[in-house]
């Protein structure tokens, strides 16, 4: 949207952003686990700029991992970094891709990865 609402306040438009739940707290929800905790940090990535930390603890959400959820999925597995899918977060057509029941093909749009450092 905030692609589109650049051209449409360019054209004299008036718009408005209206707060709603993010995708990655959705997953959260989905997945029935907190994405924090206590001083853990919560880092946040396009999945398209190809950016993973080498040294970064807490969280990591991947969001827009579409067409590079694949190759995403195989440089965490590479860096030793726990992950879960949640494609299309509180939809019907809502799944969720565990180590255990791996994702095979490219997902939709509304992927994102939450991955986070195996402990020690």
């Amino acid at each position: 949207f905030l692609y589109i609402q650049k051209y449409l306040k360019e054209d004299n438009y008036e718009t408005e952003i209206i707060p709603g739940i993010t995708s990655f707290c959705a997953a959260s929800a989905v997945l029935n686990e907190g994405l924090v905790e206590g001083k853990e940090p919560l880092h946040i990535y396009p999945a398209t700029y190809n950016l993973i930390p080498d040294q970064t603890d807490g969280t990591m959400v991947f969001m827009k991992s579409g067409k590079k959820i694949l190759d995403l999925c195989k440089v965490l597995e590479e860096r030793d970094i726990d992950y879960t899918i949640v494609e299309n977060a509180t939809m019907e057509n809502q799944k969720i891709y565990t180590k255990d029941n791996p994702l095979t093909e490219l997902s939709s749009y509304y992927s994102l990865v939450i991955g986070r450092r195996k402990k020690q």
